[in-house]
Order: C-alpha cells, then sequence, then structure tokens
C-alpha cells in the first residue's frame, strides 16, 4: 500500500513537472516570436530612416543658396529688421484715437493699447477687460515715454 501511494505520488509529480514544461516552453516560444517582431520592426524603421536620410542629403545638396544669394542674406535680413522697428512703432499708437501714443499696460495680458485719459474714461464706465483679448484686467500700469 505505502508503495502504491509512493508509485501514485511520483507519477503525479511527473504530470505536473510536463505540465509546467510545457507551459515553460509555450512562453519561451511567445517570448522568442515577440522578439523576433519587435526585432524586424526596428531593422524597418533604421532602413525607413536611413532612405529618408539619404533622400534629405540629396535634398539639401539641390537647395545650396548660391554664392551671390549667401551674400546677399545679412543686407536682407538688415531690411527686415528695420521693417519691423517701423511696425513696432505704428502698433504703440492709442486704440481708441489712432493718433497718440499709448500709455497704459493692461496686466496679467501685458496689452499697451491705451493712452492714459482713455483708460480713465474706461474704468469709469467699469469695463474691466482687455480690449484685445478679453482677458481680465487685474492692473494698470502707466508707462511713462512708452516706447518698445
Amino acid at each position: 500500500m505505502l508503495l502504491c501511494l509512493c508509485y501514485e505520488k511520483i507519477e503525479e509529480d511527473r504530470r505536473l513537472k510536463k505540465a509546467v514544461e510545457a507551459t515553460n516552453k509555450r512562453n519561451l516560444e511567445a517570448l522568442n516570436l515577440k522578439i523576433e517582431i519587435d526585432f524586424q520592426g526596428h531593422k524597418d524603421d533604421l532602413q525607413r530612416l536611413e532612405q529618408e536620410l539619404s533622400r534629405l542629403k540629396v535634398s539639401a545638396q539641390t537647395t545650396e543658396l548660391p554664392e551671390r544669394d549667401a551674400a546677399r542674406m545679412p543686407h536682407d535680413f538688415d531690411r527686415l529688421e528695420d521693417s519691423s522697428e517701423k511696425d513696432v512703432s505704428g502698433d504703440m499708437e492709442c486704440l481708441i484715437c489712432m493718433k497718440n501714443e499709448v500709455s497704459i499696460v493692461f496686466l496679467p495680458c501685458a496689452h499697451q493699447v491705451l493712452r492714459a485719459n482713455y483708460n480713465d474714461n474706461y474704468m469709469k464706465k467699469g469695463i474691466v477687460i482687455c480690449p484685445c483679448c478679453r482677458v481680465p484686467i487685474e492692473q494698470r500700469i502707466w508707462v511713462s515715454g512708452a516706447t518698445l
């Protein structure tokens, strides 16, 4: 009887061992498959990036600036800076009268769009939002010589 129980225990252990080995084998196969798929994906990505790099190199070679255009670039940048300075001074006109220079900065939006006397009227009317962005005005700052 004892021998029979031992034999049954051994058989049960063998079955359990085979089941564990089968599970481990399936898990290993699944991991290997995932590794192969990931590796192939990385190879495809690498190939695509190498092709893109080659295409960009060819594109860069064909779009190089001629010498005369490269020499003109600093002059063009200076001209752009001059025009942007004119735009800034134009932006400093009062939003209401479009003539005088603005002198009030609204916070938190930092818009500078009104003269002081128009700001007073604006406050008396109870208007508490910026006319540019509609953000509630928390503070108004008077700026003397308000040029940027």
